[in-house]
């Protein structure tokens, strides 16, 4: 499914959270299907997100990124 707009559990955007990877504060998986396959699912980790909005380093917000390589995020548990 297509997740448009934030996302419900933190309703941080999927920009945020590239920026979050490109920040090197979380590591997004990327499953892939076949070898040498460019786009996919992007699926965030649930408890990396909450333990650093736990922390209290959420108000510190890292610039939006734009990725046009991917075209879907899930937050996973």
């Amino acid at each position: 499914m297509l997740q448009l707009g934030p996302d419900h559990h933190f309703g941080l955007c999927r920009s945020y959270y590239y920026g979050l990877e490109r920040a090197g504060i979380i590591r997004l998986a990327r499953p892939r299907r076949r070898p040498g396959q460019l786009r996919s699912k992007v699926l965030v980790p649930y408890k990396e997100v909450l333990t650093w909005i736990e922390r209290g380093h959420h108000t510190v917000l890292p610039k939006p990124s734009v990725t046009s390589d991917e075209t879907e995020t899930e937050v996973v548990s």
